[in-house]
């Protein structure tokens, strides 16, 4: 899978140093994206309808308020319905977190029960550690993250081959 390189990426971490190494990659790349911090509604698009992305990268701890599942989900309600329009175009849903999938059947119950019209096609966890290194209070990328992060995406993107043909086409 090649990530869309029309902007239809957005990235929401209320750290930027923790989105800052993925959104350099982006730009070394030519790729471009939209980044919010997901702490202030303000910031977010006026109209979500007109906002039509492919890959959303999430971070769930946007508030660090607990580790309870139900908590961390509810935090980050008003986000999801602040950003994803209300007939979404298919797209990706990357849950980048330093945790793992320990929220994923919360999540997706979440949006199947709460926001049914703005299930994403797929939910992907993946977890920043796995690309990125924390060296002196800092993330550094790992050697040819972003192909790993492609390659991961394609490797759960198989099953829908919609999505991924739809982004390489766009």
């Amino acid at each position: 899978m090649i990530l869309p390189n029309n902007g239809r990426i957005v990235i929401i971490d209320d750290n930027i140093n923790e989105a800052q190494p993925l959104m350099n990659i982006l730009s070394k790349r030519r790729i471009p994206f939209n980044y919010y911090s997901g702490t202030r509604a303000g910031d977010f698009p006026v109209n979500p309808n007109e906002n039509k992305f492919r890959v959303l990268f999430l971070d769930l701890n946007i508030f660090e308020l607990s580790k309870d599942a139900k908590t961390v989900i509810s935090s980050i309600d008003g986000i999801l319905r602040a950003i994803i329009p209300d007939n979404p175009n298919p797209y990706l849903l990357i849950i980048w977190s330093k945790q793992s999938a320990e929220y994923q059947t919360a999540l997706e119950q979440h949006f199947i029960h709460n926001i049914p019209l703005k299930t994403p096609a797929k939910i992907i966890f993946l977890k920043k550690g796995d690309y990125f290194d924390y060296v002196d209070g800092h993330w550094v990328p790992q050697e040819d993250c972003i192909e790993r992060i492609e390659n991961d995406l394609s490797a759960n993107l198989n099953t829908i081959s919609l999505l991924s043909n739809l982004i390489a086409w766009e």
